[in-house]
C-alpha cells in the first residue's frame, strides 16, 4: 500500500471524531396478560479526539472502544471490528454515505480523505454485534472465558496495554490544542468562546474543565460543559485595573484628653464636617441605561446604541461605571473601538448631568407604559436532522431544561437559532430547551 501524505509533526493529524455506537436491548412488556419481549436498539454518540496516521489502525480502535468504556474487549491484527465512516466531502453528512472499513487498507484510504479535506470532525459508526464477537479479557489482564484458544502475539499484547494505559494528561493537551485552534485571539495567546449570550474569556482552569469534559464525552469543542464556571451570571464586568476606585473611610475624631485624664471625662459635642452632596444618583436604576443609550444616539452620534442594551444589561453595566469598563470587553460585546470612546466620554458628562438624576413619576411611568404594546420576543430556529433535511421557524426563547439529564432520549436532531449581534447561527447550548409546538403570534 502506498503511504498517503502525512504531516510534517510526528506522520500524525490531530482530528475529532463523532463516534456513533448502537446497542441493543431487551424489553420486557405485558400485553393482555401475555409477557413478550422485544429487543430496542438505541444509539450512544461519544466525541474522540485521536491523532490518525495510515499505521495506527489497531489503536484508533482501541480507543473507540476506550471512548465507550469497553475495556474489556481485546482488538488484534487476527480479530478486530469493522466500522463505518461518513467521508468528509459527502453532501449532507447521510448514514446512507457510510465506507465500510473492514482492514488496515481502508484505514489508510480513510487517513488519506481525512489529510485532503481536513474536516472539522469525520462521522463514525459501530455496531456493538461486532464488538461482541471479540474476545473478553479481565480487568487484570488476564484472559476472559470467551474464546480463550486464540493465540497472542507479545507485540499485540504490549500495544493493548499501551492503549489502555494512555496518559489522561497527553489526552487533555491534545483536547486543548483543539481549543486553541478554534478559539485563539487573533491579538494575543488567550482563548475567548464566543457563545449565546455573548464572549466568555477562558481562564485556565475553565480550559481544563472544558477538556475533562471532552474527554468525559459531557461537552463538544462548539458547545463548553453546563457548568457554574461558564455560567456568564457568575462573571462580574472586567473592570480597566488602572480605573478601580480605592475607598477611604474616614477616620473618627478621638478626645485625647478623655483618654489621658484620670479624673471624669468632660463630655464634648462632636464636631460635624459638612458632608458634600453626592455628584450622582446613590443607586442606579435599569432605565437610566436605557436613557443614557437614546441619548448616545441623539446626541453622540453612536448608531444603533439601543441594540446594545441587552448584553450590558446583562453584564450589568450601566454608564455610571462605563468609564471604567476595559475596552477589550467592549469589543467583545460588538462595540466599535470609535463607539466604546464616544460612549465612555459621554456617559461621564451624561451621569453628572442632570438628566441621569431625573425621576419619572409613576403617572407619568405608568402612562408611557400603557402606550407602549407589549411585544413577545421571538427567535428564529433552525432545526436539523442527522441523516439530512430540517426545517426552520419562529419561538419564544429558549428555556432552561430542567429535566434530569441522565433519562433524556437520544434525539436524532440538533437544534441551531440565529444570533441578531453575531449575525450568524450557533447550535442552542446544552441544558436548554426549544418549545416547538408554541403557536407562532
Amino acid at each position: 500500500m502506498s503511504k498517503s501524505p502525512t504531516p510534517e509533526d510526528d506522520n500524525e493529524i490531530l482530528q475529532s471524531f463523532s463516534v456513533s455506537l448502537t446497542v441493543y436491548t431487551k424489553v420486557k412488556k405485558t400485553t393482555r396478560g401475555k409477557a413478550t419481549s422485544k429487543e430496542e436498539k438505541s444509539t450512544k454518540t461519544k466525541e474522540l479526539l485521536f491523532a490518525i496516521n495510515d499505521s495506527n489502525y489497531l489503536e484508533f480502535l482501541r480507543s473507540i472502544l476506550h471512548k465507550h468504556g469497553l475495556k474489556n474487549y481485546e482488538v488484534t491484527e487476527k480479530k478486530h471490528f469493522p466500522l463505518k465512516y461518513i467521508p468528509p466531502k459527502a453532501k449532507g453528512q447521510r448514514t446512507s454515505d457510510a465506507i465500510d472499513v473492514d482492514n488496515l487498507s481502508d484505514y489508510g484510504e480513510m487517513v488519506k480523505k481525512i489529510y485532503d479535506e481536513s474536516p472539522l470532525v469525520v462521522k463514525v459508526f459501530v455496531d456493538m454485534r461486532h464488538i461482541e464477537k471479540l474476545r473478553r479479557v479481565s480487568h487484570s489482564g488476564g484472559p476472559g472465558s470467551e474464546n480463550d484458544s486464540e493465540p497472542t502475539t507479545d507485540s499485540s499484547v504490549a500495544k493493548s496495554v499501551r492503549g489502555k494505559k494512555a496518559d489522561l494528561d497527553q489526552r487533555l493537551a491534545r483536547w486543548r490544542l483543539k481549543l486553541e485552534k478554534m478559539y485563539k485571539n487573533d491579538h494575543d495567546e488567550g482563548l475567548t468562546y464566543v457563545g449565546p449570550l455573548g464572549a466568555v474569556p477562558l481562564t485556565p482552569a475553565m480550559i481544563r474543565d472544558w477538556c475533562i469534559a471532552l474527554e468525559d464525552g459531557q461537552a463538544t469543542i462548539k458547545v463548553p460543559p453546563n457548568i457554574p464556571s461558564f455560567d456568564l451570571a457568575n462573571k462580574a464586568p472586567i473592570l480597566h485595573p488602572a480605573r478601580k476606585a480605592t475607598a477611604h473611610l474616614p477616620s473618627p475624631s478621638v478626645d485625647v484628653n478623655s483618654l489621658t485624664s484620670k479624673g471624669p471625662a468632660t463630655p464634648c459635642t462632636p464636631s460635624r464636617n459638612p458632608v458634600a452632596a453626592p455628584s450622582s444618583p446613590p443607586i442606579p436604576s435599569p432605565s437610566q441605561l436605557t436613557r443614557f443609550l437614546q441619548y448616545a444616539e441623539t446626541n453622540l452620534g453612536v448608531r444603533y446604541a439601543m441594540s446594545y442594551k441587552s448584553i450590558l444589561e446583562m453584564h450589568r453595566i450601566g454608564p455610571d461605571i462605563l468609564p471604567d469598563v476595559d475596552d477589550k470587553l467592549l469589543s467583545e460585546f460588538g462595540i466599535s473601538a470609535g463607539d466604546a470612546i464616544r460612549l465612555k466620554k459621554g456617559s461621564m458628562a451624561w451621569w453628572n448631568g442632570p438628566d441621569a438624576k431625573r425621576k419619572r413619576s409613576d403617572a407619568s411611568a405608568s402612562a408611557e407604559d400603557a402606550q407602549q404594546p407589549a411585544i413577545k420576543k421571538r427567535v428564529s430556529y433552525n432545526k436539523k436532522y442527522h441523516e439530512g433535511g430540517g426545517c426552520r421557524f419562529t419561538g419564544p426563547p429558549m428555556r432552561k431544561d430542567d429535566r434530569n439529564p441522565d433519562f433524556q432520549p437520544e434525539l436524532d436532531y440538533d437544534f441551531f437559532y440565529y444570533c441578531d449581534t453575531q449575525k450568524q447561527w450557533l447550535p442552542v447550548p446544552a441544558g436548554f430547551v426549544v418549545d416547538e409546538d408554541e403557536p407562532a403570534d
